[in-house]
């Protein structure tokens, strides 16, 4: 059983994970759902990777791979995407709220000029 060593660092913080390939491909089934132009995955190979130069093949390749999707801006908030990296876990204060729709006003065209952030509320007015 082979496990990748990931080093997170963020920051200041930093931390380690180690995921099996097929963690590596539940991520990316769920991403490339919402995200089809994803970066191609590591292919996967029909017999178990057992040569180090296989292995170190597919790590350099996993590295990419996660390279490239760290620094898209449109997963950060992705639940799966936070999940593999246990960001939440490791930094709490980033945990991310998925907004709900609470009202939709059809062909309503206004812009925002003025805002005011109440950071003890929780609350943000757009005027």
């Amino acid at each position: 059983m082979v496990f990748f060593n990931i080093q997170v660092h963020l920051g200041k913080r930093e931390w380690q994970l180690l995921k099996r390939y097929s963690q590596f491909e539940s991520l990316d089934a769920e991403l490339r759902a919402k995200h089809p132009q994803l970066p191609k995955l590591p292919g996967k190979t029909f017999f178990a990777l057992k040569a180090k130069e296989d292995i170190g093949k597919r790590r350099e390749d996993l590295n990419a791979y996660l390279g490239d999707i760290v620094n898209r801006q449109d997963l950060r908030t992705n639940s799966h995407f936070r999940d593999f990296l246990e960001l939440d876990t490791q930094i709490p204060e980033s945990v991310v709220n998925t907004p709900v729709k609470a009202a939709e006003i059809p062909n309503l065209n206004l812009g925002g000029r003025d805002f005011v952030l109440l950071k003890e509320e929780g609350l943000l007015f757009i005027a």
